[in-house]
């Protein structure tokens, strides 16, 4: 990979950074809601559209969604 070049990180990877995750897809605190992944995935892709469709933001348009929707 290019130097600066920032790779897509797939959401299993990214809760690996994320406080309190244990870095396993669905698995959560049992204190915390779960959200349905297609919800998710739908809010995700209206919060893209809503911000005019810009590269790179996929993750933070995921992370947006599963917040507004928990």
């Amino acid at each position: 990979m290019a130097k600066g070049t920032i790779s897509k990180v797939s959401r299993k990877n990214a809760l690996r950074f994320l406080p309190g995750k244990t870095g396993v897809a669905g698995s959560s605190s049992p204190s915390s809601s779960s959200v349905n992944p297609g919800e998710v995935a739908a809010r995700a892709y209206s919060i893209y559209l809503e911000e005019g469709c810009p590269d790179g933001r996929h993750l933070d348009h995921w992370l947006k969604a599963e917040a507004e929707l928990r």
